[in-house]
C-alpha cells in the first residue's frame, strides 16, 4: 500500500507538537517539584487540604523563636546547651503542648513528654497563668519553653532540629507537629575561664546551674529583647562543719559562715560599675520592695574583656574596696559578702553576662580554672542543709558545676 504524501505544512505541524508537549511537561513537572521542594516537610497532604474556614485555622500557625544562639556549657568533661525557645500560637483556637523533640543528629536525640515533664520546661510566672494551665496557651498568647541538652561529651551539635506536637481544642481536639527551622549551635565557642570569686572551702553552688532553678527562671526584657541574664548564675553560700549556712541565731547575719568573706577578682579587668547605701536585710526577710536598682544589693561589675561582665551582688555595707575605672587583678580585693537587695541570707550572686548592666544582658557560659568538689548531698527539701560523703574532694579543672555541688577554693591570696 501505497502512503500518502505528507503537506509540508502538516509536516511542521506533526514535528512541533511533540516538541510543545514535551516542553509543557518538563515544564509542569518541574513546577511540581519545586512546590514538593517548597512545602514544608510539616504539612501532610490532609494538612493541605484542610479548609481555611476549619475551627481552630489550618495547622502548623505556631511561630518559634530562639532567644539566643547557644554555646556549650562545661561541667566535668561534658556538653551541655542551655536555651530558651518563643513560641506563640496563631492558631484561632487554644494549643496544649503535647511533646517536644530537640534532636542534635548522632550526638544525641532528646525527646520531652508528659505532663509533669513538659510543665517543667515552660517558665511561667504566675501572672501569666493560673495553676494547671502551664501548657495550654491561648490564641496570640506566648510560652517561654526553657531546655537543658546534657551530651555524652564536650562535643555539641552544629544545630538542633525541634519539633513541637501540640493539639488544637477546636471542638474536636487534632493532634499536630511543627517543625522549626534548624537552630544553630555556637558549637566552637569556649566558656570564659576564670578565678574563684571567694576564697575557702565548703562553698555551696545554690540555685547554681540547672533547668528548674530560680537564676533559669529570671528573664528580663529591655530594648526590645528578652535576655536570660541569670542562666549560668550561682549563689554562694559557705557551709559549716553540720552542714548549715550558720551557726547560732538565724537572724543574725554575724551567725552565717560567709558574711563578711573575701569577695575577689576573677580575673584581671577594669571596674566598669559599683553600687553603695544599701543596707543589709534581716536573715529571712528582704527590707522594703525590690526594683531593678536595688535588687542586686550593694555589687560591682568588672569588666573581664572580650564583652564579657563579671557581677558580684549581695556586698556587705560600707566594704567596697574598688571604684570606678579602677584597674583590678585577679584574686584583688573587691568587697566582702553581705545580705543587701534581694537576698534572704548572707551569699554571693555571681554570673558572668554580656552587658555592663546587673541584669539586661545574656548570661554566658563560664568555668573555673581549677577547684575541688566535696563528696555530699543535699537534703531533700532543704537546699542549705547539705550532708557531707566521705573520701578525699575531687580536682577538677577548667569545669563550671551543677547546682547544690559544694566547692572548695584555693585558700591563697595574692
Amino acid at each position: 500500500m501505497r502512503l500518502r504524501p505528507i503537506p509540508p505544512c502538516a509536516r511542521y505541524r506533526t514535528r512541533r507538537l511533540p516538541l510543545v508537549l514535551l516542553t509543557l511537561l518538563s515544564t509542569l513537572v518541574g513546577l511540581g517539584a519545586l512546590a514538593s521542594r517548597a512545602r514544608p516537610q510539616s504539612q501532610t497532604q490532609s494538612e493541605l487540604d484542610t479548609p481555611l474556614s476549619t475551627p481552630g485555622g489550618p495547622p502548623g500557625l505556631l511561630k518559634v523563636e530562639t532567644i539566643w544562639p547557644p554555646a556549650p556549657m562545661f561541667v566535668q568533661g561534658k556538653a551541655y546547651l542551655v536555651y530558651e525557645l518563643l513560641v506563640t500560637n496563631f492558631q484561632t483556637a487554644p494549643i496544649t503542648l503535647d511533646s517536644l523533640l530537640a534532636d542534635g543528629g548522632p550526638m544525641g536525640i532528646f525527646r520531652f513528654e508528659g505532663t509533669e515533664t513538659l510543665k517543667s520546661m515552660v517558665d511561667l510566672p504566675p501572672r501569666y497563668a493560673a495553676a494547671g494551665q502551664e501548657l495550654s496557651i491561648e490564641p496570640l498568647k506566648t510560652r517561654l519553653l526553657l531546655f537543658w541538652l546534657p551530651f555524652a561529651s564536650e562535643q555539641v551539635p552544629r544545630r538542633i532540629m525541634h519539633t513541637i506536637g501540640y493539639s488544637v481544642s477546636s471542638g474536636e481536639n487534632r493532634s499536630m507537629k511543627a517543625m522549626i527551622e534548624p537552630m544553630p549551635v555556637n558549637y566552637k565557642a569556649t566558656p570564659v575561664i576564670i578565678g574563684p570569686p571567694v576564697r575557702g572551702n565548703n562553698w555551696l553552688a545554690a540555685n547554681g546551674p540547672s533547668n528548674t532553678s530560680g537564676h533559669r527562671r529570671a528573664f528580663m526584657v529591655a530594648d526590645g529583647q528578652v535576655y536570660f541574664p541569670e542562666r549560668y548564675a550561682i549563689d554562694f553560700v559557705q557551709l559549716g562543719a553540720d552542714g548549715k549556712t550558720y551557726a547560732g541565731d538565724p537572724k543574725d547575719n554575724r551567725s552565717y559562715h560567709a558574711y563578711g568573706a573575701d569577695v575577689i577578682a576573677v580575673a584581671d579587668g577594669t571596674i566598669v560599675d559599683a553600687k553603695s547605701g544599701i543596707q543589709d536585710n534581716v536573715p529571712g526577710s528582704v527590707a522594703g520592695l525590690i526594683s531593678l536598682g536595688t535588687i542586686g544589693g550593694d555589687y560591682v561589675i568588672e569588666d573581664i574583656g572580650n564583652g564579657t561582665y563579671a557581677f558580684y551582688a549581695h556586698l556587705k555595707p560600707g566594704s567596697l574596696k574598688a571604684y570606678m575605672g579602677e584597674q583590678v587583678k585577679r584574686g584583688q580585693l573587691l568587697a566582702s559578702l553581705g545580705n543587701t537587695g534581694n537576698s534572704s541570707e548572707p551569699h554571693l550572686h555571681f554570673h558572668v553576662i554580656t552587658k555592663p548592666l546587673p541584669l539586661s544582658g545574656r548570661g554566658v557560659p563560664y568555668a573555673f580554672d581549677h577547684f575541688s568538689i566535696v563528696p555530699g548531698h543535699v537534703k531533700e527539701q532543704e537546699e542549705s542543709s547539705f550532708v557531707f560523703g566521705t573520701g578525699e574532694p575531687t580536682a577538677v579543672t577548667n569545669s563550671l558545676v551543677l547546682e547544690n555541688t559544694v566547692i572548695n577554693f584555693p585558700q591563697n591570696k595574692p
